[in-house]
């Protein structure tokens, strides 16, 4: 049986797919998310406060923003192998050097840091991707790609609950993290092979990008999304630590989120082929909004277990669809639109953390009950992500 390879013909093409995926793995499912189910010890151990761990949390999609934007210019496409293995070696030391020191200057710093290089490594690696495997004729093998994060978030679980009965504190946890993330670069530098200049995405350069009424809308909806899950995304682990559940049982919890996030991309783009983009879309933040509402308002067990797996099941996806429709609302501008409506969702994830930290101070009190005015007004929010997306006008074919 033959093997289907790439256009440079030096990899199969399943081997780009896993490449990607372990690159997505080690930049955002613990470059980024594997704060999440260390704010515990670090609020514990060094006394940060829910209002500096919001704070710290908002960093990291700070540096995502300016990353994301960074990214989309002409200078780092024709140079992109320099900037992906830059970007890996900085996501995998920005990682193990949190274990440094607890100041909250440096732990800003870092974590802006590995904001910027886990947008470099999304961007590129997908660009490349995607790319390969448009050209050999295996567009379905992206799911593999975009299951990365999920993997990346179940490994955290696996890691921080195996660590932590064993004694490894917070420093410990984020340098085991970094091991963890260089084992994740080392095979994913070993499956990529050479990168060659991209072609350039559709777009006319000549076109200007003017803002209409659907595209506003989409960012609007794309911005209110990232307020919502952002909140539920940061402190879900904070939440299951102050209800009182052990160790293992906060990383099963933790483990829902990444095991159902491994086929939400392809889940949700089969549902967008048979019903719609912005219906999928729509219906899947309807489904986030009622997991964000479930993790305050239901205690326990129960109440957090739906809301990871509904968290899981329905961000990626939610990712993925938004950039689908900004590509297919300015098909001549599409880089501009992509980076326009990533603007908005990283300015509400950037928000949503640190306002639900402070906020969650403020109350002084613990668990659901700190969280519960930031996180019912991020499922309203969601609610009205979902609304707008309904009553968009229905989406022009892809070109």
């Amino acid at each position: 049986m033959a093997i289907e390879r790439g256009g440079n013909g030096d990899r199969p093409l399943w081997m780009t797919a896993l490449g990607g995926c372990l690159a997505l793995a080690l930049a955002i499912g613990v470059g980024r998310f594997i704060l999440t189910p260390l704010l515990p010890p670090m609020m514990s151990e060094i006394g940060l406060s829910p209002a500096e761990a919001g704070l710290v949390a908002s960093a990291n999609y700070a540096g995502y923003l300016a990353g994301a934007l960074l990214a989309a210019l002409p200078i780092i496409g024709e140079r992109r192998t320099v900037y992906l293995w830059g970007s890996v070696a900085g996501s995998v030391a920005s990682t193990a050097l949190m274990a440094l020191s607890g100041n909250l200057g440096w732990l800003l710093t870092l974590r802006f840091l590995a904001g910027i290089f886990s947008a470099f490594v999304l961007v590129i690696a997908s660009g490349v991707v995607v790319e390969r495997l448009m050209r050999g004729g295996r567009p379905g093998l992206t799911a593999i790609h975009f299951s990365g994060v999920g993997v990346g978030i179940s490994l955290t679980a696996l890691l921080v609950g195996i660590a932590t009965p064993l004694g490894a504190g917070w420093s410990g946890l984020w340098i085991m993290g970094g091991g963890l993330s260089l084992l994740l670069a080392v095979a994913a530098f070993s499956l990529f092979g050479n990168i060659r200049t991209p072609r350039p995405l559709a777009g006319n350069a000549d076109v200007p990008f003017t803002l209409e009424r659907p595209m506003i809308m989409l960012t609007l909806a794309y911005t209110l999304c990232g307020f919502g899950y952002a909140i539920t995304a940061t402190f879900i682990i904070t939440i299951a630590r102050d209800a009182a559940l052990a160790n293992d049982m906060q990383m099963a919890i933790w483990f829902i989120v990444g095991i159902t996030a491994l086929p939400s991309v392809a889940f949700w783009t089969r549902m967008a082929a048979r019903y719609g983009v912005l219906q999928a879309y729509g219906s899947a933040t309807l489904l986030l909004s009622f997991g964000v509402a479930l993790s305050v308002l239901v205690d326990g067990v129960p109440g957090l277990a739906l809301a990871a797996f509904l968290l899981g099941a329905t961000l990626m996806g939610i990712t993925a669809l938004g950039l689908v429709a900004a590509r297919r609302l300015c098909p001549d501008t599409q880089i501009r639109a992509i980076a326009f409506v990533t603007a908005g969702f990283s300015v509400g994830q950037m928000i949503g953390p640190a306002l639900a930290g402070w906020l969650a101070e403020l109350s002084g009190m613990r668990g659901a009950n700190a969280f519960l005015l930031p996180s019912l007004a991020a499922s309203v929010l969601l609610l009205l992500s979902a609304w707008m997306a309904f009553r968009m006008p229905v989406l022009p074919e892809e070109r």
